[in-house]
């Protein structure tokens, strides 16, 4: 129907793989007996093999929401077979960040009410610990921060691979008083390569990358005035700190 070509060669490895990390992840567990395993995207090969290992031994799999979910994400929505409690590679229960999120998607057995609403678990943490984290206490973290409070608008960008030519052309014609943090996905950029690229592009502005990509994303969106993606999660983040996005 919808003409897809499966590569059954590639499937069978997939499950192999799947089947061999079970196997240590089982003795592994078997070992320091948890009480519970909280994961997060629970469709990668390790996330499959450390449920189906959980499983087995009787321990509790909590997915906790790593990203935006929506009417089309390909692992969190449209489940139409509800009956999924045997399967042995789905988490026994989901924190999501809003019941609102059932509505334009379906959790596997949701309607079983595996599910439990954590908002964003990142940020109350952060809130809680947040004088104790290095953009407090390391002094080049602070000099860079208190350096910043020289300039009329912070703006922060976070993107995922490449920052947009659209955004190059803003930052151009904004004036020299405003700074630009440009914090790009850190698995999926070359921020090496990306700093030399923005140095040929960025017409002299002011901005950084370095400190915008390690820190931590809670703090730089609170120092900051407005807030840019181009179709990152974060907007949730920003969402939450109210900030014009």
């Amino acid at each position: 129907k919808y003409k897809c070509k499966i590569d059954k060669k590639s499937v069978l490895e997939t499950i192999l793989k799947i089947k061999l990390q079970s196997e240590l992840f089982y003795v592994l567990l078997k070992k320091i007996r948890p009480r519970i395993v909280y994961l997060s995207c629970y469709y990668s090969l390790e996330n499959f093999s450390l449920i189906s290992a959980s499983k087995k031994l009787g321990i509790k799999t909590v997915d906790i929401q790593h990203g935006g979910i929506g009417k089309f994400h390909y692992m969190y929505s449209n489940w139409k077979h509800q009956n999924l409690e045997k399967n042995n590679l789905l988490p026994d229960e989901y924190l999501i960040w809003d019941k609102k999120l059932l509505d334009q998607s379906t959790l596997p057995n949701h309607k079983s009410k595996n599910y439990k609403v954590s908002k964003k678990l990142s940020i109350d943490f952060w809130f809680k610990n947040k004088k104790h984290t290095k953009e407090y206490v390391e002094k080049k973290n602070k000099v860079f921060f208190e350096n910043l409070k020289k300039y009329k608008k912070i703006f922060l960008f976070c993107g995922s691979i490449d920052i947009p030519k659209e955004l190059i052309k803003i930052i151009n014609k904004m004036p020299n008083n405003y700074f630009w943090l440009i914090r790009m996905h850190p698995r999926h950029s070359d921020v090496k390569h990306n700093n030399k690229l923005y140095k040929s592009i960025l017409n002299e502005k002011n901005y950084d990358t370095d400190f915008a990509t390690k820190l931590n994303l809670n703090y730089l969106i609170k120092i900051s005035d407005v807030f840019l993606t181009d179709y990152s999660s974060t907007l949730y983040d920003a969402s939450f700190f109210k900030k014009p996005a």
